[in-house]
């Protein structure tokens, strides 16, 4: 091709390229980048060899030109991205982790017939419902938690309090209810459970010592001898969403403070 042609072109795409520029941002960043990818794609179809090498140049150009320009706004974006990803992942292993580690301990401790007695907490500080609690400031794990609870261990007979993925303290004392238990398979641990969620929004866990079954208690109310996957699964709810377990809300409320779960 000419070289006065080649000229002529480039002329033209420059001139296309300044009246974006002089335009909004809006319209800089689209009729800018479609314009030159445009006189690209045509200066090889043209075989513009000239033309294609100043392409090139200005592509990366007004490449650094559009980072510059939308600097603050590509951060925020990225920013926002950044930490709405981590947040959601994040709190999802951190659920599901937890709920693992506190399903797995309650059906060792079930099977071994070891009592236990553990609080998940949410926005409610439990510290100002107990007595004779010990600092722990560990993070959860299924070794620490069955340790804890071993009789040998001068907390065992307390409860220990949880809070997403740590262990607050242990050897806890926690208000019993005041209410008129009936069912005499409900001791101390299931009164304390029923108790601190009475005055409180957490969640508690029971393990029978006498019976060796696992109870939740939310509410002011209790659930007995539970499956596994269902404390895993209400478990790992709660300390997600921090709202009732869903097996809770299809429960009635009457004067009967034990219910059976099995059929959930």
């Amino acid at each position: 091709m000419h070289p006065v042609s080649e000229i002529a072109f480039i002329l033209l795409c420059f001139g296309f390229v300044i009246f974006s520029f002089l335009r909004t941002k809006i319209l800089l960043f689209s009729s800018g980048i479609l314009l030159i990818l445009s006189a690209y794609i045509l200066s090889f179809a043209l075989n513009f060899q000239i033309a294609q090498g100043i392409l090139d140049d200005l592509l990366v150009i007004f490449a650094v030109v559009i980072i510059i320009a939308y600097s603050q706004d590509i951060r925020r974006g990225l920013d926002a991205l950044s930490t709405s990803t981590s947040t959601f992942t994040g709190k999802e292993r951190l659920a599901s982790y937890a709920s693992n580690e506190i399903t797995d301990t309650a059906v060792t401790l079930a099977n071994k017939q070891i009592g236990a007695l553990i609080a998940i907490q949410k926005d409610y500080n439990l510290h100002q419902y107990v007595q004779d609690g010990v600092p722990i400031g560990a993070y959860l794990t299924k070794e620490l938690l069955i340790s804890t609870f071993l009789p040998a261990s001068p907390l065992h007979d307390g409860a220990l309090i949880v809070l997403d993925d740590k262990i607050i303290s242990a050897g806890n004392i926690l208000p019993l209810t005041s209410r008129t238990i009936t069912d005499t398979q409900l001791g101390t641990r299931h009164r304390a459970g029923i108790g601190i969620t009475e005055i409180t929004d957490c969640l508690c866990l029971i393990v029978s010592e006498e019976r060796g079954i696992i109870s939740l208690a939310y509410g002011g109310k209790i659930l007995s001898d539970m499956d596994p996957e269902v404390i895993s699964k209400s478990v790992e709810q709660f300390i997600e969403s921090g709202k009732q377990p869903k097996i809770f809300a299809a429960m009635v409320s009457d004067s009967s403070v034990a219910e059976h779960a099995q059929q959930y």
